[in-house]
Formats: structure tokens, C-alpha cells, sequence
């Protein structure tokens, strides 16, 4: 077995940790010199820094907290959206193993990241000390779903061009197939950002039956707005925009029939999963696999 299936397998199996993975996705990065990769790999296992732009399901969303020093904790009341958004949404930089060490050895329901003391000056809070952005236990979870689909989504690309690397060697042929690649490529056709709730003035996540209706709404714009990359011969096409649109349906209703959700969601990934070969068609299986499906 070559290592970009081996890769594959893992991503696809629960059992294994993301930072094992992570680690063996350098033999790739490193051996077919895949700068964007290896330099996305060394962020995810050494950290981001202060100065970095963070990927999108790295940007956490929680609520602020100011400490009194009569009162103790306080939830912050802001006067304006900017305030609000600036101090609710932190970036997120630790590495996927201190990620997965705290979820493994912590039963917190909420962790906290302490904000910077100029903030307390800029937006007027007063009788405060401190500040922090508290956030549930599963935004951590969604870092690492996140970026599961993100090298997912890479590795099913090195395997559309015949990428295989068998004994974890690479032919001088499948080194002249990557030289045009780019993780940022990636980036944009992953559908890894779909797990995490970008940062907006009206942003609200409501579960309907164990599913979040924003994540459900964001897969279905995913797709709607991709199908020409999955390559679908005309029958499957049909069957998969009428799915959608029954999907439609209920999004905009506020998923009034809950229980035909769960069945849309499936007809969808089984229509790809019979049809698709392609890095977006991997990407937006395995994020519906992240829904439960």
C-alpha cells in the first residue's frame, strides 16, 4: 500500500489521532517538496504565531468575560456589533497536540483565552481587570474536523494525479505531477471550513434534532455552489439537485420535518459516493461522515 492510501485510511479511521497523522503526512510534503504543504503541517505541529493568518476553522467564536474586582466574572454587555465581533471571535494557535491532549484529559465543558489588556482601554470596559473569550469544549473538537478535511482534501488531490508512493518512495514521474499543486488551491474547494461557524454579526447555531442548522445550510451552499466539480454524469446530476433541492426546502423552513433531514443527507452522500473521485467530491463526503453520515 502506498502512503498517500495509507494517509487516507487514516483520516478515515476515529481511532487514530490527527497529530499521528500529521506526522506522517510529511513523508509527502518533505519528499515531493510540497512547500505549502510542509509549511501548513509545521503550523499544525508547532504552532501558530502571533503574526500568522489563521485558517478559517481556527477562528473560534465564544462570548467575553470581564472580571470585576468586587463583583468576579461578568459577562460583557457591548454597545456596538464591532466591539462584540472583535472580542467574541479569537484566533486559535495551539498545536493540534495540545489540542488533543487537553480533550483527552480534561471533562471542561468551556475553556477561556485570555485577551490582551489594550482591548479593556479601546472599548471602555471599566471596573475590569481582566478579560477573556470563553468558548464550549466542542470548538476544539471542530479545529481538528477542520483540519482533517483540510489534508484529506490535499491527499485526495495527490491521488487524483496518480500520486501513490509505495513504500513511501516517489517516482521521478509522480514528482513532476505535484509541481504545480498548492495547499491554498486546497484551501478553497475543501469544504474543511464548513464545520466551524464563520464570524458574523448575526451568527446563531440552533440544533434541530442533533444537527446544526448553519452547518447544514453552509454544506448545501458548499455544494450547490460546486456541483460542476464533481464531475456527475447527467443521471446522477439530476438525482443529486433534486435531493438538494428538497434540502432547500427545509433549510428555509427551519427544518419544520426533522426527520427527513437525516435521509436527504444520506440519498446526498451516496450519490457521491458512487459517482466521485475527485478532491472536492473526498472533501464533501468526508465532512457529511463528520455529521454522522
Amino acid at each position: 500500500m502506498g502512503i498517500i492510501q495509507e494517509i487516507q485510511e487514516d483520516l478515515l479511521n476515529d481511532n487514530i489521532k490527527l497529530s499521528i497523522i500529521l506526522r506522517k503526512a510529511y513523508i509527502p510534503a518533505v519528499k515531493l517538496n510540497l512547500l505549502d504543504l510542509k509549511e501548513w503541517l509545521d503550523k499544525e505541529t508547532q504552532g501558530y504565531s502571533f503574526y500568522d493568518e489563521l485558517p478559517q476553522y481556527r477562528m473560534i467564536q465564544g462570548y467575553c468575560k470581564a472580571l470585576n474586582p468586587f463583583y468576579g466574572w461578568n459577562v460583557v454587555n457591548f454597545h456596538s456589533k464591532q466591539a462584540e465581533q472583535e472580542l467574541s471571535v479569537v484566533p486559535y494557535g495551539k498545536t493540534i497536540f495540545e489540542i488533543e491532549d487537553m480533550l483527552d484529559k480534561t471533562v471542561y465543558a468551556e475553556f477561556q483565552v485570555q485577551l490582551t489588556t489594550d482591548l479593556i482601554v479601546k472599548y471602555g470596559i471599566t471596573g475590569c481587570n481582566s478579560l477573556v473569550n470563553v468558548f464550549p469544549r466542542r470548538k476544539l473538537a471542530n479545529i481538528i474536523s477542520g483540519a482533517k478535511s483540510l489534508l484529506m482534501a490535499y491527499i485526495a488531490k495527490l491521488e487524483d494525479v496518480g500520486i501513490e508512493g509505495n513504500n513511501s518512495n516517489f517516482t521521478q514521474a509522480e514528482k513532476e505531477k505535484v509541481r504545480p499543486m498548492g495547499i491554498k488551491q486546497i484551501f478553497n474547494v475543501s469544504g474543511g471550513n464548513f464545520m466551524n461557524q464563520t464570524a458574523t454579526e448575526n451568527s446563531t447555531q440552533t440544533q434541530n434534532n442533533g444537527l446544526d442548522i448553519e452547518q447544514v445550510k453552509e454544506l448545501y451552499e458548499l455544494i450547490s455552489d460546486n456541483v460542476t466539480k464533481l464531475g456527475l454524469d447527467e443521471e446522477k446530476l439530476s438525482l443529486l439537485e433534486a435531493e438538494l433541492q428538497k434540502l432547500d426546502i427545509q433549510i428555509k423552513s427551519g427544518f419544520s420535518d426533522k426527520s427527513s433531514i437525516g435521509p436527504l443527507l444520506q440519498s446526498i452522500k451516496n450519490i457521491l459516493e458512487n459517482a466521485v473521485g475527485s478532491a472536492f467530491g473526498q472533501g464533501i463526503i468526508y465532512s457529511l461522515k463528520l455529521l454522522g453520515f
